[in-house]
């Protein structure tokens, strides 16, 4: 039987709400707690499918020990430290915004000791819902990159269409500037784990762009398409130019673009979504007691219609964002992962560790 171990970074990740005791109880939501609940909880959702994986898998917990093991306590799971979870002890960790807390430097933090197990062959994979640019730039640093990939992994995320499916963008942040044979291989490094993690070969693959028609773009875009075009393996699937307005409409699986246009594009749709939902709020809020109840109202009738959009929009169903063209497995999650994205990041990580998809880039790129 195959075996599998990955390091979660315990410590990263967005700190939401304080934690609240009552007579010594824990009174808390799934989304206020620490990031080191939020991983436990993760696990503990590890722990119950393990039995039916056709391979033997175990943990690294890395972090503050005293955290983790209070953690786990409270979850009734400290059984798992017999044969499940090692608790690996880090005296630091990064924050958000990149700062380091508790005592020591960058090579005590719990990102940093993941990267290390990884790179001494003790784990197959890392986890991590901190800082995404600290976690490409150690990644890069530790494990080094993939012969003949782009100097920085791009950023692979998945996003919601409007009917329900899912589309791939890359880069998402990681290269601001990227030539016609950086963007050629983030498509091909993305349609390899279309069709083998995702295990879709019927995928397609578009360029964004300020317009679709083929002298659009910039000469960059506009020679990454000739590269495209002159790969056999490639070129049926490609779809051309893609403008931002049409990509919600699910016209393609994989968008590709450099990592400053990905970033912008991401962020815009971010905000696009929270101005929305602060307008529905500001509408049911009215001045007036008569329309209030008349919108309060319609938004219950609506609950369900409002809970499903959440449930798409929400990150925690697609895990994490494999880094790819990394000498070895990095997914990073978001920030404000709970314990869901956690236990979803980390099959992401099983599935591309058991895709081999690294040597499959490695053969299509040298």
């Amino acid at each position: 039987m195959k075996q599998i171990s990955i390091a979660i970074d315990m410590m990263g990740g967005d700190p939401l709400e304080e934690k609240v005791r009552r007579e010594g109880q824990r009174l808390r939501h799934k989304h206020h707690a620490t990031p080191t609940e939020r991983a436990v909880e993760g696990i503990t959702m590890l722990a119950k499918d393990r039995k039916q994986n056709s391979f033997e898998v175990s943990l690294f917990a890395v972090g503050d020990e005293k955290l983790i093991t209070e953690s786990l306590a409270w979850h009734g799971a400290l059984d798992l430290l017999e044969d499940f979870v090692t608790i690996h002890h880090a005296h630091t960790h990064y924050e958000m915004d990149g700062t380091l807390v508790g005592e020591g430097g960058k090579r005590d933090t719990s990102l940093y000791h993941c990267m290390q197990l990884h790179k001494e062959g003790k784990c197959n994979a890392v986890f991590s819902a901190g800082n995404t640019q600290n976690v490409v730039i150690i990644a890069s640093g530790m494990l080094g990159r993939l012969s003949n990939v782009i100097r920085r992994p791009p950023l692979f995320i998945f996003l919601p269409t409007k009917n329900g499916q899912q589309y791939a963008l890359l880069d998402a942040g990681s290269n601001n500037q990227v030539d016609a044979k950086g963007l050629y291989d983030f498509a091909m490094m993305a349609t390899l784990y279309y069709k083998h993690v995702l295990g879709k070969n019927d995928y397609s693959l578009g360029l964004l762009s300020n317009g679709e028609e083929r002298g659009k773009g910039t000469e960059i875009t506009r020679r990454t398409a000739e590269l495209i075009l002159a790969n056999p393996e490639l070129s049926p699937h490609f779809k051309g130019n893609v403008e931002a307005t049409h990509i919600y409409d699910g016209c393609v699986d994989i968008v590709v673009c450099d990592g400053f246009t990905g970033n912008i594009y991401l962020k815009a749709c971010e905000q696009s979504a929270s101005t929305v939902g602060e307008w529905i709020k500001q509408g049911i809020e009215s001045e007036s007691l008569l329309s209030r109840i008349r919108h309060k109202t319609g938004y219950l009738l609506l609950k369900p219609v409002f809970d499903e959009i959440k449930y798409r929009v929400n990150p925690s169903q697609y895990g994490g964002a494999p880094l790819l063209g990394i000498n070895g497995v990095v997914v990073v999650g978001h920030g404000r992962s709970d314990g869901e994205a956690f236990y979803r990041g980390v099959k992401v990580a099983e599935q591309f560790i058991l895709a081999d998809v690294n040597k499959r880039i490695k053969d299509h790129l040298i």
